[in-house]
């Protein structure tokens, strides 16, 4: 009939579609990476571990599947060269004057990879590693259903997550986390966004404080280091000074130095220094007013602290700041290495601001070298992930 020969024809186009449409919108066991994001490419080689003259040198698009791990080069317009050790599918397009470079490669191997790129040098503890698996993990299935790009899945700077290419490490991770491997974080039935930083310092931030969203596994909170790491119990949190005349006795009281002192926790020796690795744990970052009024038109007129003694908002001149766009401004002129984290106060030295902070990234959710503190401490990985987010579950993935 012809209702039965319009069906099967409806069933053969979406057939046909299927085979059409690139398997990866189908699956998640892949994952889409835009390769060396931060670059204007202007030149691609591929070529062998040998660093032979087997050399293939890109001039049009191209889509190829690299059977063995490989490097690929490129140089970018500021004539640099860089390059990753790579294995998995290249699709690479021109785009007007410069190239664009998409690796697929298997989420199992990119979340590894993320883990090895992200922990760098810093030491790491077993239990802490396990923890800091899952919570990529689970940050990664968050994304690739709330993908903020399109055409692909993350790009391999932080903005998403570091992905450096292969790691050599990769075997040595996948034998700490084969027992929790099929393990993922949740929060009422799915998968968390489970952001992570390099260190937190005495605090862990809320989202609520640095994104304006209030997220309830994602809560400010002080850290388990914080009464180990805190050498002197009857030093008040914050030294901030809100200068109001001339005349404050805290300014003519303290120089730059003794505020500096008064703010560092001496940690050397301790459990909290790790080896020496602990080095953001307090940092201090002087701006003169003068370079300060060139980056905000105006200077600092008052700030809103936290329960923490941090700020949250800061008004300057007749704009206020959160304290995240804040740390955005100051980083788009001395570099994110500046002002190391959200977590500072502000003081006014007549000359200049004088910020005194502690730990290094955002510090909201995991923060990596605390979780590896814990871990030195005894606590497994459940016992990490469980102060990092309120009231989530470690469940099997479905």
């Amino acid at each position: 009939s012809k209702k039965n020969h319009y069906f099967l024809k409806k069933v053969l186009i979406i057939f046909f579609l299927f085979l059409l449409i690139p398997n990866e919108l189908f699956a998640k066991d892949f994952v889409k990476i835009n390769l060396f994001a931060k670059h204007k490419i202007e030149k691609i080689e591929i070529y062998t571990q040998k660093y032979d003259k087997n050399r293939l040198i890109i001039k049009k698009n191209e889509k190829i599947t690299l059977q063995n791990p490989t490097w690929i080069e490129i140089v970018n317009s500021k004539n640099s060269v860089v390059k990753k050790y790579i294995s998995g599918e290249l699709d690479i397009k021109k785009v007007d004057r410069y190239w664009r470079i998409y690796l697929t490669i298997p989420i199992k191997e990119y979340i590894i990879d993320v883990l090895l790129a992200e922990l760098g040098s810093n030491l790491i503890q077993k239990e802490a590693l396990k923890a800091f698996y899952l919570v990529v993990k689970s940050y990664t299935k968050y994304q690739l259903k709330n993908s903020r790009h399109k055409g692909f899945d993350f790009c391999d700077i932080a903005h998403c997550q570091l992905y450096n290419g292969m790691n050599p490490k990769r075997d040595l991770v996948k034998n700490i986390i084969k027992d929790i491997e099929n393990l993922e974080i949740t929060y009422e039935n799915r998968v968390i966004l489970a952001v992570f930083n390099s260190s937190c310092s005495l605090y862990s931030s809320s989202a609520k404080e640095i994104w304006g969203e209030d997220i309830p596994y994602l809560q400010s909170q002080k850290n388990y280091i914080y009464d180990i790491c805190n050498s002197d119990k009857n030093l008040k949190n914050t030294l901030t000074i809100n200068k109001k005349d001339n005349n404050d006795s805290n300014i003519s009281i303290l120089n730059e130095s003794e505020i500096i002192n008064k703010n560092y926790y001496d940690i050397s020796g301790t459990i909290c220094d790790l080896d020496g690795k602990n080095r953001n744990f307090r940092w201090s970052l002087k701006i003169t007013k003068k370079d300060f009024k060139k980056i905000f038109k105006n200077q600092i007129k008052n700030f809103e602290l936290n329960e923490n003694g941090y700020p949250t908002n800061i008004i300057i001149g007749d704009k206020t700041y959160t304290l995240e766009n804040f740390r955005r401004e100051i980083a788009s002129v001395y570099g994110w290495g500046a002002l190391k984290s959200n977590q500072f106060n502000p003081i006014d030295m007549d000359d200049f601001y004088l910020f005194v902070g502690g730990g290094f990234g955002h510090g909201v959710g995991f923060c990596i070298l605390e979780g590896v503190i814990m871990g030195e401490m005894g606590y497994n990985f459940k016992q990490i992930i469980k102060h990092f987010y309120k009231n989530i579950q470690i469940t099997v993935e479905k």
